[in-house]
């Protein structure tokens, strides 16, 4: 079977000249068929965006963005499977492009990879969203929550995941509550060994990438559950 492609544009105007089966997200698209305000909109009207083996969806940034990371933050209810572009390339080249099996690079700001290959748009991105999740974990440690301790009252939006990078993360691990009617706020704040999770989760994706980028090697490296070796390593981010 042939894999079925579903293209996602993002603009910031009212496209005119749209590709026939593609999707535009618009500020200005309410009124329009086939154009979107958002995907939680078109995800109402129309149903969830799937991807498997053989659909395959391509989300395409032609100006809400000003880079891959931030397109990818900032829609974390995006399958994490799918392939976000910032490009002017036309649907029918990029369609070429896939079915000729060239690869499209996307980086993943929670794989913990090295950044040294990606644009650097991106990676000034990626360790900007990256400093407000380690000051986030820094806070959770401080606070005992890696050992499922409370030790300290934490400021209100580190345990709120209102910031886009923790409410990717959320996604991005599939953290879910205990039951659909409490939130992962409430989860968060009444049950010690779920912070704990959520706190040791982020330690091993910064441990990743700190390795992974060169910020330190592990022979220097006495205890990941030690705060001290953290704030060492707070200025490199």
């Amino acid at each position: 079977m042939d894999t079925k492609y579903n293209f996602f544009i993002f603009v910031d105007y009212v496209p005119l000249n749209i590709t026939k089966g593609a999707i535009y997200i618009s500020p200005y698209g309410e009124d329009f068929v086939n154009i979107f305000r958002s995907i939680k909109q078109f995800e109402e009207n129309v149903g969830k965006i799937v991807e498997d083996d053989f659909i395959k969806n391509i989300f395409i940034d032609r100006g809400q963005y000003e880079n891959v990371i931030q397109f990818r933050v900032e829609n974390p209810y995006i399958p994490r499977s799918c392939l976000f572009l910032k490009t002017d390339d036309s649907i029918k080249n990029i369609t070429d492009k896939l079915k000729t099996g060239e690869k499209f690079s996307n980086y993943d700001i929670f794989s913990g990879k090295s950044i040294s290959n990606i644009s650097l748009d991106d990676q000034l991105a990626a360790k900007s969203y990256l400093k407000v999740f380690f000051y986030v974990m820094l806070q959770y440690m401080n606070a005992g929550y890696h050992k499922s301790q409370n030790l300290k009252k934490i400021p209100d939006w580190c345990v709120c995941f209102s910031e886009p990078v923790m409410d990717y993360f959320i996604e991005y691990f599939e953290i879910k509550s205990q039951s659909e009617d409490i939130t992962i706020v409430d989860e968060f704040l009444t049950n010690p060994q779920f912070r704990e999770m959520i706190t040791v989760q982020m330690m091993k994706v910064l441990a990743n990438y700190i390795i992974n980028n060169k910020i330190s090697i592990p022979s220097e490296i006495t205890s990941w559950q030690d705060i001290n070796v953290w704030i060492k390593l707070k200025n490199s981010f």
